[in-house]
């Protein structure tokens, strides 16, 4: 049966140089599972915890914009492996409004891990800036 979403996502491998490869092995990604309470206020999210955190440390490194991080998160394997996707998405997981609210919501501890994992991927370039071509080498 064929996923309407797309394919799986290991079908789409990361080359160990890639910058978020480098970060998935540098995070600890399963002390989420020990996390006891990951929202405040009673709150709860329909996502994974992954996903919810993956995205948060993306907007949080990449100061982009939720529209240019969603188009990019759809675009690029990458992305959706660091917020540990095992099928290939071709739709936004969340909209602006729900992104900005699980956001706000999330405990004093998973806010901790969020900053611990930026600290801990902090010299890791995930936009590269500098370009090797230029008009001037043609």
């Amino acid at each position: 049966m064929e996923n309407k979403n797309g394919g799986d996502i290991r079908a789409f491998p990361l080359s160990p140089k890639s910058s978020f490869k480098k970060a998935i092995d540098i995070i600890e990604w399963k002390k989420l599972k020990n996390t006891n309470s990951p929202y405040n206020e009673n709150y709860s999210s329909i996502h994974p915890l992954r996903r919810v955190v993956g995205l948060i440390i993306l907007d949080r490194k990449l100061d982009l914009g939720f529209d240019i991080l969603m188009d990019n998160w759809l675009e690029f394997p990458g992305m959706q492996y660091f917020t540990g996707e095992t099928v290939f998405n071709g739709e936004r997981p969340f909209s602006k409004e729900e992104f900005e609210e699980v956001s706000s919501r999330i405990s004093k501890e998973l806010e901790n891990f969020i900053k611990d994992s930026l600290s801990e991927i902090e010299d890791i370039d995930f936009i590269h800036t500098k370009s090797s071509f230029s008009l001037n080498s043609i």
